[in-house]
């Protein structure tokens, strides 16, 4: 279902009443799909944002590691499109 602004306002105060109002935004590119892509469909709905935390990726596309041997992670607002791939 597409998000509204009505509704993202309301998460992103959530979001900033949390203490998360600095972080970055990011997409989920991969949860994002409309059968009319290869028409040149390119503005796609939201479904959801919510604040996630994931690994780094590294220079060679590996998960980056900290020098103590655990994974680098980021936290981050992200957006996405309410798409599986399947």
């Amino acid at each position: 279902m597409a998000m509204t602004v009505v509704k993202m306002h309301k998460l992103l105060g959530e979001m900033i009443e949390k203490g998360h109002g600095r972080k970055h935004v990011c997409m989920n590119k991969a949860t994002f799909h409309h059968p009319l892509e290869g028409d040149g469909a390119v503005i796609l709905d939201v479904d959801n944002i919510e604040v996630q935390s994931f690994p780094m990726i590294d220079d060679d596309g590996f998960t980056k590691v900290k020098t103590d041997g655990s994974e680098s992670c980021h936290t981050a607002a992200v957006i996405t499109g309410g798409f599986e791939k399947r």
